[in-house]
């Protein structure tokens, strides 16, 4: 119960006495309560009445055990639950251990339920739920604060130009990342781009700080791990070690490099994470937490629902387990945590102002006592987006394996149009507004590529694609499978 948040509080003298003298001999009154075997029905009806009428319990669990005397006695200790009036004031759950299902309803006799669980974990874990979302539902309601220095049109003018330049999207390049990171107001360390040896040992003379150090990361279109790859030179002193470094990157990339960006080396600080991806239900998410090259082996996030309110930013960065780092742990003094809360909300904005986006991945953000800025910054923009041909707005796809995407406008107040992509090639297909029921998947639109088809369920009122043909593909084809997968076929 402990490792689920919940506190057993211990009860006081005068309720101990009141249960003894309900309980038989023999039982041990604490917290939790040992009613032994011999419990009747009534008696475990007025135990339970005591007790939701203590201020100290907010919530009951009972647990039941099958017993030899309550099997001879006739006794239903289910009944003293669900028929005793007054039983509900509070939140009540059960555990049998003899059930056979997970979890059951048992109805109550004031026409409610009690939720009756197999495992004594279980319903820890329901409880905690319960009082977390009690604790949610109680929390002041607050509004997205306003920022200042956002230039959204601008923004949106860089992701046309690109998707323009890009129709398939993908990774934006170091420069065209800055530009839409400008508009948001996030910071990053200086930095230089070079295509060639000489620009690269100008940048490096130009950026170099006190100890005279830079970094130079190579890049080519698709790049994503640089220390995956070897492609990066850290520490580097003097000319001579920055046209090393240069040649070295055409000698190994030779054929993808496009150029590198020459940054000077950062100060010593706390390596975070911060990103945005896209949930097929329920729209972008901001995460946070340990950055470096070990965020994804340590797996150290939280995530919250964009946008964020000034209480999700402080949710959010308390919630990793790194958390204490920003903190001042180890007498390392506290990080800029005003400067981390700026570039959360400005994240998060960006991430509902843009609905394209697919991907954003700050890593590592160096936050220190100074300030916070990020180092390294990638985003992902999906293909080209195309027409919905039921409610007239844009729905974005990307090579998303058969996950959702939601439409970038909303149909109505609570309904959007939802298309499903098999894989990343756009074709023509049905498309419906979810506010109505789906209709089953009696048409298919198809493309005569292999392996590349768009699947979408079909409104009764749509009318066939132009481009479409339609036929029903192979009963075992992967498309199908993922499809019929979907749909519970």
């Amino acid at each position: 119960m402990r490792r689920r948040g919940l506190v057993l509080p211990p009860l006081t003298p005068e309720v101990v006495d009141d249960l003894l003298a309900v309980f038989p001999k023999g039982a041990v009154v604490g917290n939790p309560v040992d009613a032994t075997a011999a419990v009747g029905e009534e008696q475990l009806a007025d135990c339970l009445d005591r007790l939701m009428r203590h201020p100290g319990i907010d919530a009951v669990l009972v647990v039941l055990v099958p017993t030899a005397v309550a099997a001879a006695t006739g006794d239903d200790l289910v009944r003293a639950l669900t028929d005793a009036p007054g039983h509900r004031a509070k939140p009540i759950a059960v555990v049998r251990l003899e059930q056979d299902l997970p979890v059951k309803l048992l109805p109550a006799a004031d026409g409610g339920t009690i939720p009756s669980y197999a495992e004594p974990q279980a319903a820890a874990r329901a409880l905690s739920h319960a009082a977390r979302r009690e604790a949610w539902l109680a929390r002041p309601v607050e509004t997205v604060p306003d920022l200042d220095g956002i230039d959204a049109a601008r923004a949106q003018e860089v992701v046309e130009t690109f998707l323009t330049r890009h129709p398939d999207g993908g990774w934006l390049d170091p420069r065209t990342c800055a530009d839409l990171l400008a508009c948001y107001g996030i910071s990053q360390i200086p930095w230089a781009w070079a295509e060639t040896e000489d620009d690269a040992v100008l940048a490096a003379q130009r950026l170099r700080g006190p100890d005279g150090r830079v970094v130079m990361k190579a890049h080519w279109p698709g790049l994503v791990h640089k220390s995956e790859q070897r492609a990066v030179h850290l520490d580097l002193q003097g000319d001579a070690q920055v046209r090393a470094a240069f040649r070295d990157f055409e000698t190994r990339f030779a054929g993808l490099l496009t150029g590198v960006v020459v940054q000077p080396l950062a100060p010593r600080g706390t390596e975070l994470f911060a990103g945005v991806v896209q949930d097929e239900v329920f729209g972008p998410l901001v995460l946070f937490g340990l950055g470096g090259t070990a965020t994804e082996v340590l797996g150290d996030h939280a995530a919250r629902l964009a946008p964020l309110t000034v209480h999700d930013v402080h949710a959010l960065i308390t919630a990793p387990r790194c958390a204490p780092l920003l903190f001042g742990a180890h007498g390392s003094g506290p990080a800029d945590l005003e400067g981390l809360e700026q570039l959360l909300l400005r994240l998060s904005r960006m991430a509902a102002d843009l609905p394209q986006l697919a991907e954003v991945d700050f890593n590592p953000v160096l936050a220190t006592a100074e300030g916070v800025s990020v180092l390294d910054a990638r985003v992902r923009l999906p293909g080209r987006p195309g027409l919905c041909l039921s409610c007239g707005w844009m729905s974005y796809w990307t090579a998303c394996s058969g996950r959702w995407r939601r439409c970038g406008r909303r149909t109505t107040a609570s309904t959007h149009c939802w298309t499903r992509c098999s894989r990343s090639v756009p074709i023509w297909s049905w498309r419906w507004c979810c506010s109505a029921s789906w209709s089953p998947p009696s048409v298919w639109s198809t493309r005569s590529t292999a392996r590349s088809a768009c699947w979408v369920r079909k409104a009764r009122s749509s009318s066939s694609s132009p481009s479409a043909s339609t036929r029903r593909p192979s009963r075992g084809s992967v498309t199908t499978r993922a499809a019929r997968a979907s749909w519970g076929c």
